[in-house]
């Protein structure tokens, strides 16, 4: 079993979201739960590995973003962490049910889910269908099972004689089916960004497959943020000032929505090109305190340049 966790404990990166109270308060619910299912275990990371052959493994950040969102209820923690397995216990159940399923099944379940690389790098890629769509996305085969998301396994795949790429498209096109709530928001200075909230796990995802052109009338593209699953932001750009106000306030909201998850996607901010590309930008801290935005660089020459010759031509 576990051991007592001492308050004092550095918290490790991956719970960085926690103060050392927070985490030690967290061990220790989890401790208690793995010993009311008499499973042995081990931290490894950010990660619990239960004893067995194959030894279970699972992730732990999600879970404690959970815990914290009740935070002003610490004694449904316990409740938490163990709707939390029981979860994962349905969704063992369900993935070999899943194997046992036909494609004509299965084939409108299909969808495709944003996740960090970090995933691959926990589940392996070589068990994931998968491309990368960006430097710190990849866009992951699922299937969207009755109580659970589970990853579709290369396989599988095989065993329905499809392949990867053609069951990409039909789950990015099973996508645009999914349910999203849609508000549009101005801020001060008039700068309006289009929110998508939900309660689907593919709320992020659903940036696949936006289409600029027809809905929303965007000829330089947008800029888009996908914190977590649950939530995607978008500027179109359309004034040089505008998206300038719009970079600064998505990337302070992108780093918070990111760190509060659960779920969490990116905290970085992409432009979102006219031909459905994500290009990320990336970000460097000063000495200072201050952090730089480093665009990538077609947007400076298909959007800054542009914008600025623009604005300095007469009548303007």
């Amino acid at each position: 079993m576990g051991q007592q966790k001492d308050v004092f404990l550095s918290v490790p990166e991956w719970a960085d979201f926690m103060d050392a109270h927070q985490y030690a308060a967290f061990l220790a619910v989890l401790d208690d739960e793995m010993e009311r299912r008499g499973w042995s275990y081990e931290l490894d990371g950010a990660a619990v590995v239960v004893e067995g052959d194959p030894p279970p493994r699972f992730g732990l950040v999600d879970l404690a973003k959970k815990c914290l969102q009740a935070q002003e209820d610490p004694e449904r923690w316990p409740v938490v962490v163990a709707e939390h397995f029981n979860s994962l216990a349905r969704s063992g159940a369900e993935m070999e049910r899943l194997e046992r399923m036909s494609f004509e099944e299965v084939r409108a379940l299909l969808r495709v889910r944003l996740y960090p690389p970090g995933l691959s790098a926990t589940v392996g890629r070589e068990s994931l269908v998968a491309r990368r769509v960006a430097p710190c996305l990849d866009e992951v085969l699922v299937v969207d099972l009755p109580s659970v998301v589970v990853t579709v396994k290369p396989e599988i795949v095989a065993g329905w004689g499809r392949e990867p790429d053609e069951l990409l498209a039909l789950a990015r096109e099973n996508l645009r089916e999914e349910e999203v709530g849609h508000e549009r928001v101005e801020l001060d200075g008039g700068v309006v960004i289009e929110l998508f909230e939900g309660e689907s796990h593919f709320v992020a995802s659903r940036v696949l497959v936006l289409d600029l052109d027809p809905n929303l009338e965007a000829p330089m593209g947008a800029l888009v943020g996908m914190p977590n699953r649950h939530t995607m932001a978008l500027h179109v750009i359309r004034d040089l000032q505008m998206q300038a106000e719009a970079t600064r306030v998505m990337l302070g909201w992108l780093d918070q929505a990111h760190r509060e998850g659960p779920g969490s996607v990116s905290p970085h901010l992409f432009w979102l090109t006219p031909e459905s590309e994500l290009l990320q930008f990336e970000t460097e801290d000063a000495v200072d305190g201050s952090v730089s935005v480093i665009p990538p660089r077609r947007f400076v020459e298909e959007v800054l340049l542009p914008l600025s010759r623009r604005l300095e031509s007469p009548g303007n």
